[in-house]
């Protein structure tokens, strides 16, 4: 895992996000122009969901 996701915790919580939707994929932006990253989730089945934290 990626040290300075934890290190951003609080300051990602606080700031804007975007949630996309496409299908059983859903695109986070993390902060005002995915400032913080961008992560993807995918709806495999029920109650399981595949996360791919894309960093800058």
């Amino acid at each position: 895992m990626n040290e300075n996701l934890y290190g951003m915790f609080d300051k990602v919580l606080q700031s804007e996000y975007s949630i996309i939707e496409d299908g059983s994929k859903k695109t986070i932006k993390l902060g005002k122009n995915a400032k913080y990253g961008t992560m993807e989730t995918y709806s495999l089945f029920d109650g399981i969901i595949l996360l791919n934290y894309l960093d800058l």
